[in-house]
């Protein structure tokens, strides 16, 4: 019966991996992944002196696997969070944009004029340390 389901998680880690593979030869094709069921570990509730010594090492393999599933599904949650913040911040950008262009320009133009005198100042000073 383990050998069943290490096959079933096998194959599916399998064919997300084809998948992956398939998207990243065709530029511009996502990776639209369902969101997963979380497996079972049905072997995490089971004492410790419950168990012999496979049965043990199959829940420290359980634990791991769940530990990298729970880190992967934060990992999305968190990507995902930043994805929405960013198209915020560009529907913003392209709001202030629209409405009030003079203002818009005025403040990247003071941007590129902070950035390009920060680059500078660096610069200069990079230049002094090795004349020093």
């Amino acid at each position: 019966m383990d050998s069943e389901l290490a096959l079933e998680e096998t194959i599916k880690k399998l064919a997300a991996d084809v998948k992956k593979a398939r998207s990243k030869r065709e530029p511009g094709a996502e990776v639209d992944e369902p969101p997963q069921e979380e497996p079972s570990y049905p072997l995490l509730d089971v004492p410790d002196a419950d168990l012999d010594e496979e049965g043990l090492k199959e829940k420290k393999k359980q634990r791991l696997l769940k530990a990298g599933f729970e880190a992967r599904v934060r990992a999305r949650k968190e990507k995902e969070k930043e994805k929405e913040e960013r198209e915020r911040e560009e529907k913003k950008e392209e709001e202030e944009r629209e409405t009030d262009l003079g203002g818009w320009s005025r403040k990247l133009r003071a941007e590129q004029e902070v950035n390009t005198s920060f680059k500078s100042l660096r610069t200069n000073n990079a230049h002094n340390a090795l004349g020093a």
